[in-house]
């Protein structure tokens, strides 16, 4: 005998079984929308001085985020009060007069998470009720949840007792002052380089902000007498500003300026103007608010130098005498060590002065700079006289150093620029003599 199954029975209850264990599980754990101030409590709020300022009063929704939060914003006098009672304060209620809400009802939606209410201070209005500042008013903020389905975080985070501070909005310079970096330039720079630096606002900028720069040579004059420097002014002709970047975008805060050196203008025929030089530059206008008075001048120092050559192929050649076992010989002074050395023979057949050492740079170079390094705690060598030449038979003289009692270890000396390849260094006198002793020779130019 053959049965018949209804098979209908079993695929309702596979499909009311497959139902039950795939029960929507995206909501464990979730916990309830809650409600709360970003900035509870005591707040000192910075407002700007520029008429009606708008503080934004933010709220948080947390949790779940299914339904919507209805709040009311409102000012609650007692709150001050408690506040001043248990902190021993004697802040004081800011009149109504001074302030107003855009709307006392904000709405957060499902999908939102924060929104704020908008304060609006008049800020000429609270300059004049500070005055000297001897008195604190304070705006004490309540915030209600009007949907008791939502509720708060906790009471002591719905409210904000805000004291506002009128700040001047105002345009700076970036890094004020003596400016640590130089803008660095060498004989084999381009003609003109660019460079830069910047300026930024203290406040969050809703404008288009154009200003002007101006130098100010009694800025530099009076920085030197004051910190006892002697920075050069960097001559007119020397550098460019690109007038077209003195402005600061919509809603950006800061923006750099551009500016260009030039080489040339510190160049007089072939001698080159090395030194370290200052710009003085003061904010002189802008288009919007004002201008920070301890914030509005920059000295953009400028340094001219020679590169140091390098020494890999140089080799001393000659000396008039040296005491090898002392210092190392004539090889020391281009060995890049100070602990090392050439010094004038001593032990027997001691010469008298001058001593003499010629290096052979192995290539032609224009020297714009000689720097001699003497022995580590010796003063010994005082008067060196350099001379140069491009055939090691015809020398030139060209510059002298004169240590006299000067205790430092080394001198550098600025030269006009000339071709050589051969370095003849002479030590004249000494304050021991007739001996001598050099630790290191360096020069700086362009090589060919």
């Amino acid at each position: 005998m053959k049965y018949k199954i209804n098979l209908l029975p079993l695929f309702l209850l596979s499909l009311l079984f497959i139902g039950v264990s795939c029960e929507d599980s995206r909501m464990h754990n979730m916990v309830d929308d809650k409600i709360y101030l970003l900035n509870p409590e005591l707040n000192k709020a910075e407002v700007f001085h520029w008429g009606d300022y708008t503080y934004g009063l933010v709220c948080v929704k947390s949790g779940v985020g299914q339904q919507a939060a209805e709040l009311e914003l409102s000012v609650n006098e007692q709150l001050l009060n408690e506040y001043n009672n248990e902190q021993g304060t004697d802040y004081k209620l800011l009149p109504e007069q001074y302030y107003k809400f855009t709307s006392s009802l904000l709405t957060i939606g499902v999908e939102g998470y924060k929104d704020m209410f908008d304060i609006v201070f008049d800020t000429d209005g609270l300059v004049d009720l500070q005055g000297d500042g001897s008195v604190t008013y304070a705006l004490p903020c309540q915030v209600n949840v009007l949907n008791s389905s939502i509720a708060m975080v906790d009471s002591s985070k719905m409210y904000s007792i805000i004291i506002p501070s009128v700040k001047e909005p105002y345009l700076a310079f970036s890094n004020p002052g003596i400016a640590l970096t130089p803008c660095a330039i060498d004989p084999e720079s381009a003609e003109e380089t660019l460079f830069s630096s910047a300026v930024k606002t203290n406040y969050a900028n809703k404008w288009e902000l154009t200003y002007e720069l101006e130098v100010d040579p009694q800025a530099l004059e009076d920085y030197n007498n004051k910190q006892g420097t002697s920075y050069k002014l960097l001559p007119e002709a020397a550098y460019r500003f690109d007038e077209s970047s003195w402005s600061v975008p919509v809603n950006t805060n800061a923006a750099n300026f551009n500016f260009h050196i030039i080489k040339s203008a510190l160049i007089d025929g072939s001698t080159y103007n090395f030194g370290e030089y200052v710009i003085p530059v003061r904010i002189s206008s802008v288009s919007q608010h004002g201008i920070d008075p301890e914030n509005s001048l920059q000295f953009i120092t400028v340094s001219f130098q020679p590169k140091t050559l390098e020494r890999t192929n140089w080799e001393v050649i000659d000396c008039s005498s040296e005491e090898p076992s002392d210092g190392g010989g004539m090889a020391a002074i281009i060995d890049g060590n100070l602990s090392t050395y050439w010094h004038s023979r001593w032990q027997s057949n001691i010469p008298e002065l001058p001593h003499y050492l010629i290096i052979d740079m192995h290539k032609e170079c224009d020297l714009m700079t000689l720097e001699l390094i003497r022995r580590e705690n010796n003063t010994n060598t005082r008067l060196v006289t350099f001379e140069v030449s491009l055939d090691n038979e015809t020398y030139e003289e060209v510059g002298t150093m004169d240590f006299a009692d000067r205790n430092d270890s080394g001198m550098e000396i600025t030269i006009p620029a000339v071709k050589a390849r051969y370095i003849k260094c002479i030590v004249k006198e000494s304050n021991n003599p007739p001996h001598a002793s050099i630790a290191e020779i360096y020069a700086k130019g362009v090589e060919k």
